[in-house]
């Protein structure tokens, strides 16, 4: 081999080299979420605080919201009940009870608020839509044709409802306040047993200006459509705590075969649009993180809520409002309402 050859390997080998470490060097920049540790700042309510007023004892929380005077609106599920704070947390009315009567919910599994002064619930329990305003009074609402365990609703700037329904070809159907079918968005995705279609197609969504975007709940896929209803885009998650929650799921199946058409692996608890103009994602898996996304599905960051830094898990968080510069967490360990400084 003459020395010409020889400087043109080495020139090669470096090449090589110069390739590989580029290549690492990439990857460790672009792989890593940065991860956050939050600890409450305040909170409303507990079921460790004995003799409360009753208004402050909550049971399964399916949500809340907030009017633009700062008032905070709990949809308290398990007490049959939507209830009224101010800014501070101090109790201001009940809106509702429990009942089957106009303005009187069972179950309710979400709500969304029009404007400042009309509230559109989900009430499961009776199979219906209902319109109440903020002081109670009933105001409207129609029966649905199907019912589904996790009904949850949104409201487009038309005052249009969105309810998800697993059960039909589509996943969302659209109503007008007084309950005409007015079309669908989503076609679900196909599975030879109709319990496993109707459980996979389950999902959480909410809509942004003209933009509704959906997570399916137990599998790891987002899609994104412009309204009245065409695609725009569907990515597939691949995050830690996804890997994790699957292979727990395939360790049940192998383990009862004969459930497996029932069992789901349940990836994500909710999903919101916050004020911040990120999206967020409640994720199953060790310490149910909080991920945060840009609006291409990117993520940011990694929220993880404890009470000292040290501590293990303490917190089951299911339902969140993203609010100017906080967090707002429902514990449904605890069942309280924790707020938490929003992280830059």
């Amino acid at each position: 081999m003459n020395k010409k050859d020889i400087k043109y390997y080495l020139l090669k080998l470096f090449n090589l080299f110069f390739f590989l470490f580029s290549f690492l060097i990439c990857c460790n920049k672009t792989d890593k979420i940065r991860t956050i540790v939050l600890k409450p700042i305040s909170r409303i309510g507990d079921k460790k605080d004995k003799g409360t007023d009753d208004h402050y004892l909550f049971y399964r929380s399916k949500g809340f919201l907030f009017d633009n005077k700062g008032n905070m609106y709990l949809l308290d599920s398990g007490n049959n009940r939507i209830l009224v704070f101010n800014h501070n947390g101090k109790f201001i009315r009940q809106v509702s009870s429990a009942g089957q009567g106009p303005g009187e919910i069972l179950n309710p599994t979400d709500f969304e608020l029009i404007g400042d002064s009309l509230l559109v619930v989900a009430d499961y329990g009776n199979n219906r839509i209902q319109l109440i305003d903020i002081y109670g009074n009933y105001k409207g609402g129609f029966k649905l044709n199907f019912n589904l365990l996790n009904l949850e609703i949104a409201i487009d700037s038309k005052n249009q409802i969105y309810i998800n329904n697993s059960l039909s070809d589509h996943i969302i159907t659209v109503f007008s306040l007084q309950g005409k079918s007015i079309g669908n968005i989503g076609e679900v995705i196909k599975y030879s047993n109709y319990q496993q279609q109707i459980l996979f197609n389950m999902v959480h969504f909410f809509i942004e200006a003209d933009t509704l975007i959906m997570c399916f709940i137990n599998i790891p896929i987002i899609r994104k459509y412009r309204l009245p209803g065409d695609l725009l885009e569907e990515k597939k998650l691949s995050l830690p705590e996804i890997a994790m929650v699957n292979e727990i799921y395939m360790s049940r199946i192998k383990k009862d075969p004969e459930r497996a058409r029932s069992l789901m692996p349940n990836f994500f608890h909710s999903m919101n649009f916050g004020q911040d103009g990120f999206i967020y994602l409640s994720v199953q898996g060790e310490n149910h993180p909080l991920f945060r996304f840009d609006r291409s599905f990117k993520p940011l960051l990694i929220i993880i809520f404890r009470e000292k830094d040290d501590s293990k898990y303490e917190y089951l968080f299911t339902r969140y409002f993203i609010r100017n510069d906080f967090i707002f967490a429902f514990d449904e360990i605890n069942y309280a309402i924790r707020k938490f400084i929003n992280p830059k």
